[in-house]
């Protein structure tokens, strides 16, 4: 594994009172794609909002590129290149596709390179360029999700947090998605992945962390994983064995791609 791009170190945090995650630890290496999985209420989404720094932490450290940024406020965070693509998508949907992206891109440094970001999330997703006049509240779901996503990417990412990114989606549409978030990954960009579609984030995914009432419960490389009684009974509902058993299309079409195998 190559030098850590972030490292939570024992944290804990929640709402109000409430503690929603408990001395989580996990490492995401540079270039990596790390998913976190669990079940509703698992913990998955809080410790995306502390990675990004929308809620703050109540102990332990989170370091990004060796620097502790516990206390760093979350426009800051963007700044240094940690961009999130929330659950639920979070569109503006009064306004346009491109004054949704342009929003994306308010970070000095992503300022500059705006004009190379517009064409990297059109060339990445021709449907926003189609609709970049059109009020994002028009559009389809799936066009939606692929806004949130091209609006995080507009604030020139090291590291993309993506939460549920195939919520809510038609299976063909969540088959585009992960296609799109595996060419961002071959663009260099480093990955942490929050999904429920385990099956699909395990054939994206090099490792992973499996959080249960807040905590971390297993973790290991996405091979592990498909192979973890812990994962198919509780997480995917298969028997022992099942990761290995017939291929689903969506593992057929990005096998067939190239693009389907984890990397080493």
């Amino acid at each position: 594994m190559t030098r850590p791009m972030l490292e939570l170190q024992n944290i804990q945090a929640g709402y109000d009172d409430s503690i929603a995650i408990e001395d989580v630890s996990l490492t995401v290496a540079e270039g990596e794609v790390v998913c976190l999985l669990g079940a509703n209420g698992a913990g998955k989404t809080t410790t995306m909002r502390a990675v990004t720094g929308l809620i703050p932490l109540s102990k332990g450290k989170i370091l990004y590129r060796g620097a502790d940024i516990s206390k760093q406020p979350a426009h800051e965070r963007v700044a240094e290149g940690i961009c999130l693509s929330p659950e639920g998508r979070q569109i503006f949907p009064e306004l346009t596709v491109m004054e949704n992206l342009v929003l994306g891109s308010f970070n000095a440094r992503a300022r500059v390179n705006r004009k190379q970001s517009f064409e990297q999330v059109f060339t990445l997703f021709p449907k926003l360029h189609e609709r970049r006049n059109q009020d994002a509240g028009s559009m389809s779901g799936g066009e939606q999700q692929m806004l949130t996503i091209g609006r995080a990417l507009m604030g020139q990412p090291r590291l993309l947090a993506l939460d549920e990114p195939s919520l809510g989606l038609s299976p063909k549409l969540v088959m585009t998605v992960f296609e799109s978030i595996l060419a961002i990954a071959k663009a260099g960009i480093t990955i942490l992945l929050v999904e429920q579609d385990t099956r699909a984030a395990l054939t994206i995914a090099q490792r992973g962390y499996v959080l249960s009432t807040g905590r971390v419960v297993y973790e290991g490389t996405a091979a592990d994983l498909k192979q973890s009684e812990l994962v198919q009974q509780a997480f995917v509902g298969a028997k022992s064995g099942a990761f290995g058993g017939r291929k689903t299309r969506r593992q057929r079409l990005l096998e067939k791609s190239g693009e389907g195998a984890p990397r080493a």
